[in-house]
């Protein structure tokens, strides 16, 4: 999960919260997610117990469109490969 945040708010306004289904289909439905609740979990999505805002779609969509960076996916992924 990741909260979207700006330093012209003080770093406290959440402007979106983005989760993301890293596992295959087949994980989530052993888990009992429905066929509907599978494609909005696959892959980076707002997480509907988390704060959003009105900006929050389009914070998901650049973000969908930054992981295309295997650059800015390394970069994600660093701290758990230090573990």
């Amino acid at each position: 999960m990741m909260d979207v945040l700006r330093a012209e708010t003080g770093w406290s306004k959440v402007w979106a919260t983005i989760s993301y289904g890293w596992e295959s289909l087949d994980f989530f439905r052993k888990w009992g997610v429905g066929e509907s609740g599978l494609i909005q979990i696959k892959g980076p999505y707002l997480d509907p117990l988390n704060p959003q805002t009105k900006y929050s779609s389009a914070l998901r969509n650049l973000f969908r469109f930054l992981l295309q960076s295997p650059e800015y996916v390394a970069r994600l992924l660093w701290p758990l490969l230090l573990n």
